[in-house]
């Protein structure tokens, strides 16, 4: 609090403090602004007795006035505060495994930014934590840092900001770390830097990186609400078990969950295979959907053999493979990740849509994982170099408290109960732990860059299919205290507890003969299922497939209970939108069928949903590296919701249902170019379609048989 003394002690107060403020031409004194001020009052004070008039200034036009004039942006001003804005050195306190841990960095770089070591090495920050520690990800030299080494972030350049209620500033805007993104890198196999790489075991080719016309940051920012728009456009993949029960939207995150063997990988080939046959496409000489194929944590065979099958059908005129094998250090591997999603964000930046596929996200848990492993250690570090101090400081402190006769242990559980009060927080509207939160940031920066931009952003999308090895918790767990409650329901009648009971015995049965056919436990390179159920809360919804594939074409089974889309019908292709949710409804309606029939008539019903859904899930798969178009997507669904398919042996749907569409092709192919051209289904076609498949039905019936 200032006093206004009467004496205009307040004017010379002023006078020095603002001397002492500002430098250069934007210096003024507080007097030659009161000259300029156009507003004084009058004021009548008693001196010796006698009235003596005295201008007081009106203080608030005053400062509005000297707000004013020292807003101005001064160039002297900018050089001082460039030649004071210095970045900080920090110092290397651990680093191993590609990651270092540092102190003392600017608190105003953010993650992304490029960092220059003493030893020479590159680095970018990763991650950093509030009490200003940060964890590099070390991509250059990562042999040279030792612990000591200084540590700078490269400054691009120096803001000054004018700002009209807080006065100028001075802001320090850092050098990212960027890689090439250029449309040169299409068709290629890349590493997270843009070089050339063999497609044999992903040896480098050359340290000459391609796509250089155009860089994005490696960590790129994920946009905000503002520069999104709603997903209302569907991505069609040609995998039917895909766009039938769980479409994916453009800018949609879709995890693909599943045991070993189950088809994951094979899945997202197939979704990009498939978009070289949508309408728009790269080999009818329009701007397709881009994808993008990170290829990390696999061998060099099964890289090979991912490029082999995208060459074969065509795919590497719109795909570009970022790879980094098993063999080539963690931070690489992510690294390639982080670069493929910047890849595909040139192409939704310039309006255009792209595909990303993660072909395994136990890379992005791994990272984590050494990234608190290395602060664990770096705790161990610390605690060794003080054992001794610490040591004698402790006898000292337990002395004294023995002496102030306080209950030791009763002290510690009350701290103890404190810090588990605040390692709990909310975020997100969830009550998580620090640690679960931190973690949860960490994943998210990276699946939630993906968007659908809003249309003054050009309109462009970023779609991502996300490997998930593991499987999520089925909820099919019955516990003794279950059926102990039900016993206890007062306005049940014992006939109908029975029932009840009978119901989950049944549903318990048929939950661990499921974990018979099924694995015994998670495998090594699987998640544990709280991580895959944490991955599931982030992205945009997931396909869970079953470790039991379809046997006549070995394609993928999909569980439609736990698949789910959190776009809704909003990611359905608008020709097929009224027909694919009858069929997830069937397949979940039978489900629940057979877990909680109890009655003979209940059996009855399981026993006829079972059966329609034993057709439907016939008529799903189909072979490998094969595409199922979008117009006999339709075909096969009009044929399902005719009932066409219910009264032939379930082995037969698939040759059934391939009859059908050849004769449907023959009949009325101008209904089939009409939904491929307008991916719509419009009344006249499907009256045309079905009159056709009825048709065709006596006829591929007399065939087959």
């Amino acid at each position: 609090m200032v006093a206004i003394a009467a004496n205009g002690g307040i004017v010379r107060d002023m006078r020095s403090c603002l001397q002492q403020l500002l430098v250069g031409p934007s210096l003024r004194t507080f007097s030659s602004i009161r000259r300029h001020s156009p507003i004084k009052h009058r004021k009548c004070r008693v001196h010796a007795g006698k009235d003596v008039d005295e201008e007081e200034p009106d203080w608030e036009t005053e400062m509005s006035i000297f707000k004013k004039r020292t807003l101005r942006p001064s160039q002297m001003e900018a050089l001082r505060k460039l030649e004071e804005g210095k970045v900080d050195v920090g110092r290397v306190l651990y680093t191993k495994d590609n990651v270092a841990i540092i102190e003392g960095l600017n608190n105003d770089a953010d993650v992304g930014v490029s960092l220059s070591f003493s030893s020479g090495a590159k680095g970018v920050i990763l991650w950093r934590r509030s009490d200003n520690i940060v964890f590099s990800l070390l991509l250059g030299g990562s042999n040279l840092v030792t612990i000591g080494d200084g540590v700078e972030c490269r400054v691009r350049g120096i803001l000054q900001v004018v700002d009209s209620d807080e006065g100028p500033s001075t802001k320090r805007e850092y050098e990212a770390m960027s890689v090439p993104v250029g449309k040169a890198l299409v068709g290629q196999i890349v590493d997270y830097l843009g070089r050339p790489v063999s497609e044999n075991g992903g040896e480098l080719i050359s340290e000459i990186a391609l796509g250089t016309d155009k860089y994005l940051p490696l960590l790129n920012a994920q946009p905000d609400m503002e520069s999104r728009e709603q997903i209302t456009e569907a991505l069609v993949t040609g995998v039917k078990a895909l766009d039938v029960l769980t479409p994916l939207g453009r800018g949609q995150a879709l995890q693909v969950s599943g045991t070993q063997g189950s088809g994951k990988t094979q899945l997202c080939i197939d979704a990009i295979i498939g978009q070289g046959t949508q309408p728009g496409s790269t080999r009818s000489g329009n701007s397709g959907v881009r994808c993008v194929y990170a290829a990390v944590g696999c061998s060099s065979e099964q890289l090979r053999g991912t490029v082999e099958q995208l060459k074969a059908h065509g795919c590497m005129e719109y795909t570009t493979v970022v790879a980094a094998t098993a063999d080539r250090p963690l931070g690489e591997q992510y690294a390639a990740m982080l670069a493929a999603c910047s890849i595909a964000e040139a192409t939704r930046d310039a309006g255009g849509h792209a595909l990303v596929v993660l072909n395994d996200v136990s890379v992005m848990v791994r990272m984590w994982e050494k990234i608190t492993v290395a602060m664990a250690d770096l705790g161990s570090v610390v605690t060794e170099v003080q054992a001794a101090e610490v040591a004698e400081l402790a006898v000292a402190a337990h002395d004294a408290i023995a002496e102030a006769g306080i209950d030791l242990e009763a002290e510690k559980e009350g701290m103890r109960n404190k810090e588990e009060d605040e390692e709990m927080i909310e975020y997100e509207g969830m009550l998580v732990s620090v640690a679960a939160a931190q973690r949860r940031r960490f994943f998210s920066s990276l699946i939630q860059r993906c968007a659908k931009m809003h249309r003054r952003l050009k309109g462009g999308s970023m779609s991502a299919l996300l490997v998930v090895p593991g499987s999520p918790a089925t909820g099919n767990r019955i516990s003794r205290q279950a059926k102990e409650k039900i016993l206890k329901y007062k306005h049940l009648t014992e006939e109908q507890k029975a029932k009840l009971i009978t119901a989950l015995e049944k549903q318990s049965s048929f939950s661990n003969n499921n974990k018979k056919n099924g694995p015994k436990g998670p495998v090594p390179e699987e998640l544990r299922t709280e991580v895959v159920e944490e991955f599931m809360s982030i992205t945009d919804g997931q396909i869970v497939l079953r470790q039991v594939r379809d046997g006549p074409t070995g394609g993928v089974s999909v569980n439609p209970q736990l698949s789910v889309s959190r776009i809704g019908s909003r990611a359905y292709s608008p020709a097929v939108a009224s027909l694919a949710p009858q069929v997830r409804f069937e397949l979940a309606q039978a489900e629940d069928a057979t877990k909680f029939s109890a009655d003979k008539g209940s059996v009855a019903a399981a026993e006829r949903a079972q059966r329609r859904a034993a057709v439907i899930a016939a008529a799903l798969p189909q072979p490998q590296r094969t595409v199922c178009p979008l117009e006999v997507q339709v075909v096969h669904l009009l044929a399902l919701k005719k009932g066409l398919l219910d009264d032939i042996p379930v082995s037969e749907v698939g040759k059934r249902l391939d009859a059908l569409t050849n004769a449907v092709k023959h009949s009325c192919l101008d209904a089939l170019n009409e939904i491929a051209q307008t991916q719509r289904l419009t009344a006249t076609a499907e009256a045309a379609i079905s009159e056709a498949l009825v048709s065709a039905q006596s006829t591929v019936s007399s065939s087959l048989t």
